[in-house]
């Protein structure tokens, strides 16, 4: 069977209005972009033609190769600094501009300089890792439930010679209701890893009714009972539409929290401001995934208003 998108989920997409001034503020970031990137080319050349000339000066000589060797790692460091300082300030100024503006549409607050480790429980559910980065972290409350994302980069080894083993986006959410029980739920289109401590010991597999959701995860529980109380059609069929996505899904269940992977999700508009250009799709793609994600705490409302 083709692996084809699952259905929309029923919540409206912004307005149109939203939608232009958007666009608009892409528009005012990519001509500065632009000007930056030629900026960059000329202090380039610049650089390049004032070392040639100067060594080309009579009176200016190396008495060794070591000499010239570190001139031209002097001046390629600091031509380095001016060129990427401007840069690195307008990458900083269209993150806090733009992405404020698409949550604001759903209430939701942005901070860019977050880097707190992720929550303990998370740690079975991601791999082994000697060092994290946490950043652009967005939060708020919705439909009466706290939600906090934050975008998350795992590496492992040496600093210098480290290896990224996962990048993503992770999610914390209350439950509408207490559960007394930890269930675990992972796709089996996942490549990355488990960390220390893996599943829980009294963690048994749970066999559902759906085809499609059995054949695309699997589930653990230590109660079994419980696991299937959560695990409703409507928040199956959300899962399979966040795996068609972001293939290796992994969803915790414990207490009156929800921890929610979301792997090989992009880098939150971190464009390449040098060469590429600032495309609308980002924006489309970002509003995607949160409208997905709120989808599926509005089916976490629903099922809990269901239940008695």
């Amino acid at each position: 069977m083709p692996d084809t998108p699952p259905r929309e989920p029923r919540r409206s997409a912004p307005s149109a209005l939203d939608h232009r001034r958007i666009y608009e503020l892409l528009d005012e970031f990519e001509a500065q972009r632009k000007k930056y990137f030629a900026w960059t080319v000329n202090l380039a050349i610049g650089s390049i033609l004032f070392f040639i000339t100067f060594i080309s000066l009579p009176f200016v000589t190396f008495s060794d190769t070591k000499n010239f060797s570190d001139l031209s790692l002097v001046l390629a460091a600091v031509t380095g600094a001016v060129a990427f300082l401007p840069v690195s300030l307008l990458r900083l100024k269209f993150k806090e501009t733009l992405i404020p503006k698409i949550l604001d549409q759903y209430h939701l607050q942005y901070d860019f300089h977050a880097n707190h480790p992720p929550p303990d429980e998370f740690m079975a559910m991601l791999p082994a890792f000697s060092d994290y980065e946490v950043s652009d972290h967005f939060f708020g409350r919705y439909n009466s439930i706290n939600i906090n994302m934050a975008e998350l980069q795992l590496r492992l080894g040496l600093p210098r010679w480290s290896t990224l083993v996962f990048s993503g986006l992770i999610g914390q959410f209350d439950m509408p209701k207490w559960v007394d029980g930890d269930v675990f739920v992972h796709s089996n289109a996942g490549s990355y890893g488990f960390g220390a401590g893996g599943l829980m010991s009294s963690a048994r597999r749970v066999r559902l009714e759906d085809p499609l959701f059995e054949d695309r995860f699997e589930v653990y529980s230590d109660d079994q009972v419980v696991a299937r109380y959560i695990l409703t059609p409507s928040m199956m069929e959300r899962f399979i539409r966040l795996d068609h996505y972001h293939p290796g899904l992994r969803v915790r269940f414990i207490k009156n929290q929800i921890y929610l992977i979301l792997p090989n999700a992009p880098d939150l508009f971190e464009t390449k401001f040098f060469f590429s250009p600032i495309e609308p799709k980002i924006v489309e793609q970002f509003q995607r995934d949160i409208e997905m994600i709120l989808d599926l705490v509005d089916t976490l409302k629903l099922g809990s208003n269901s239940k008695t």
